[in-house]
Formats: C-alpha cells, structure tokens, sequence
C-alpha cells in the first residue's frame, strides 16, 4: 500500500468512515516491514505532541494528522513513542496501533464473523451508558480511620507514626518528618470496581494500584525487609536496597469478596467461583519492575517481570519472563510475556490478543462496575483489539459487536452478553 492510500485510509478512519474490509488493509500496512519508518514517524510525532493528546473530536485530530501529513517529510523517531516497547522487536507496529488508538480512540482487528443476528436495535439495547473508572480509593489508618480519596483532593491529608500523608491528583505519598523512629503502624490502600490509584511508598517505591485491588503497608520501612501484602492487581516500581529486600505476599479472595460480578442465566444465576478462603503466596524483590495480578476470578495468579529479578518460591524469574501459579500451588515460568498486554490497564488501555469473551467482560466489570450476565453459548468468541480505557462503556461494546460475534443488552448496571 503506498504512502498516499495509507493517508487516505488514515483520513477516512479519524471521521469513523472506515469499513471493516478497509481497516483490514491500514492494520495490514501497519504490519508491513516496509512501512516500519512510516508508522514509527509518524507514531513519534504524535506520541510527542502532547496537546494532540487532549483532542477529543474528529475534526480537531484530522485537522492535527493533516498538518503532520502535509508536511510530505516522515518525521525522525528521536525516541520510542511508548517506553513499555523499547528493545521490542514487535514494539515498532505496536507503538504504531497506539497511534490509532490516539487518533480514533481505537483499534479493532477482526478475525472471522459471525452472521449479524436480529432482534431489538442497538438504541433499544443500549438504554444508557457508563463513564469509564476515575482515581479514586479509600486509605484505611491505623485504628480503623477511612479517608475517601479522589484526584480532586490535594494536600496533607494525616499524618501516622513519622510520616505525613499527602493526596495530590490522584497519588498518595508519605513523606518522612526525620523525627526519632517509631514502631511501624500499617495503612491499607483499597479500590473499588471503577477505580484506580497510585501510591509512593515510605522508602519511595511507586505502586500502581487498578480496580477492586488493595496494598496493606508499614508507614515506616523497620526490621530486615520491606513487606507489603496485596489483593487484585499492582505494578510495581520498586527501589533497590540490597541489604533490606522487598517482598510482596498476595492474598487470593473469594470472588465474592473481590465484587466482580459475572454470572451465567443458564445457572439459575449463581456466580463463577474459584472456591472460598485466603491463599497465601509472597514474591522475594530485588529491586525491580513488575506487575502482579491475583484477581481471585482468574485461573492463574500472574507474575510479571519487566526489569531487574524477583524470587517466587525456587524460581527466580529474569526480565520478560512470566509466573502463572495455579490455584493448587503449581508454577509455570512463561520466558516470553506479551509485555504490553500485562501492563496495558497501567498505560490506560485495554489490549486483547485472542481472549476470550468472559475473560475480557471480567476486565470490563472491574472497570466500569458493572455486573456481567451471559445469554447463549459464548464458548469460542475471542477477539483481538486495542481500545482507551478512557471509553465509555458503550463505546467499548460498539467496537465488540462490530466483529458481529455477540450482542449486549445494557440495563443499568448489568449488561447481558447475548451469543
């Protein structure tokens, strides 16, 4: 495909013009060899403007792609658009969908579709919709304190043993006062469905923490190590200090407790469940980063690593590598994550690669706090796409039901998943 129809295709796809027949030919260039100093040009360009960032209307990101096209010169990559994809040999194609997702808010490819089924339109179905998740969580203090958090709150918000506690746009942070130590006293940082926060430890490791997650810690880092326990899913940024290692137990909750809900009508309405109870797994950190996600829901509880090296157990993982622990105890060591989907919720994105549809209505639920219910036989409908986080709920199904494998009926907060 040459540079011009790639342009045009591009045009078309900014003002939602683009069939399915033809984004199969944009993804399709995006994936060719050839093309790799286009896309990455103009992927760099964009990724770099950061007033194009906040353009939200057609017309204002065509008028934006117009003046990078019409300069007729592919700009240099200075530095790779996405620092997740640096050293990827997969990352230049990648970072490129990422620029789809920034000009027309997503990307779907499709495999092979199903007929279009019959019934109520889609304006009957969609009877209203549902803002996307906001930084928000509820810090519990020592004695049992909540404070609510939100972006909006900013500012010292307590102070605990010989830390202050400070909530600015969406990050909590403890700040050392430098008086005499104190014993330890330990917080817990806790999200509902439909949030997400971000938390600078004591000793300044970051922790990013998604939906219907939570991080118990010391206000103070004291003994030989720096332990923290989890729920749900965090990544982790995390400082070395090689003579007090950092070590993270997870704590696997009934999917009861967790809150996700998703049941099937087929079973007279009872609840996907792993079983009830608490286990019990901790991960050795050498100073590192990595994400962990223990949602009691899913099969596996998945370790991470993107830099440095942690110890599960015997098996001590290296950068790229994989843990999945069955919810027997038994551990699997992938050596080739898909890196960008693991951390994909981190960069405010949903990415799928063949998943399956009740495993990305699960994504879905925690995200938009919705209860998830099915209707039919949904075994083998998978899909492949990227999609903002920043979407509203509708404008998520949209892009599922233009693969014409499934439908939804949105009823206040439960949407039904018609096969």
């Amino acid at each position: 495909m040459t540079e011009e129809a790639i342009k045009i295709l591009l045009e078309k796809y900014l003002v939602e013009e683009l069939s399915a027949e033809e984004f199969q030919q944009l993804w399709t260039s995006l994936q060719q060899p050839e093309n790799k100093e286009l896309w990455m040009g103009l992927a760099g360009e964009v990724w770099n403007n950061a007033a194009f960032h906040g353009l939200s209307d057609a017309a204002s990101r065509k008028e934006a792609l117009d003046r990078i096209l019409g300069t007729g010169v592919v700009p240099a990559l200075q530095k790779s658009p996405i620092r997740l994809f640096a050293g990827s040999n997969k990352g230049w194609w990648a970072a490129a969908a990422i620029l789809l997702v920034l000009l027309g808010g997503a990307y779907f490819f499709f495999y092979n579709t199903a007929s279009r089924q019959q019934g109520l339109s889609r304006e009957q179905r969609i009877r209203n919709d549902v803002a996307p998740g906001k930084n928000a969580a509820v810090l519990t203090l020592a004695g049992g304190r909540q404070i609510v958090l939100d972006s909006t709150a900013s500012g010292t918000i307590s102070r605990q043993g010989n830390s202050e506690i400070v909530n600015r746009n969406g990050l909590l942070a403890y700040n050392s006062l430098q008086e005499r130590s104190v014993s330890a006293v330990y917080n817990t940082l806790t999200t509902h469905q439909g949030n997400q926060y971000q938390l600078v430890l004591p000793d300044g490791s970051k922790v990013w923490l998604n939906a219907a997650s939570s991080i118990s810690y010391p206000t103070v880092f004291t003994g030989k190590d720096r332990k923290v326990v989890i729920t749900g899913e965090a990544y982790f940024e995390v400082v070395k200090d090689a003579g007090k290692p950092f070590k993270v137990e997870i704590v696997s909750r009934s999917s009861d407790d967790q809150g996700t809900g998703e049941r099937d009508d087929r079973r007279s309405g009872e609840k996907d469940n792993q079983g009830s109870g608490e286990k019990k797994n901790e991960i050795e950190v050498l100073g590192t980063s990595f994400n962990v996600n223990a949602y009691a829901e899913e099969t596996y509880i998945k370790t991470t690593l993107l830099e440095g090296s942690i110890r599960i157990r015997t098996a001590l993982l290296k950068p790229g590598e994989q843990a999945a622990m069955s919810r027997k105890g038994e551990i699997s060591i992938s050596q080739d994550a898909d890196m960008e989907r693991v951390v994909a919720w981190k960069n405010n994105l949903f990415i799928f690669s063949r998943d399956d549809i009740r495993s990305i209505m699960r994504q879905l639920s925690r995200w938009y706090n919705v209860e998830i219910v099915y209707q039919g036989d949904v075994t083998g409908k998978h899909f492949s796409g990227i999609i903002s986080r920043n979407n509203s709920l509708s404008q998520v199904l949209a892009m599922l039901e233009s693969t014409e494998k499934v439908k939804f009926l949105v009823e206040g907060s439960k949407v039904t998943v018609i096969a």
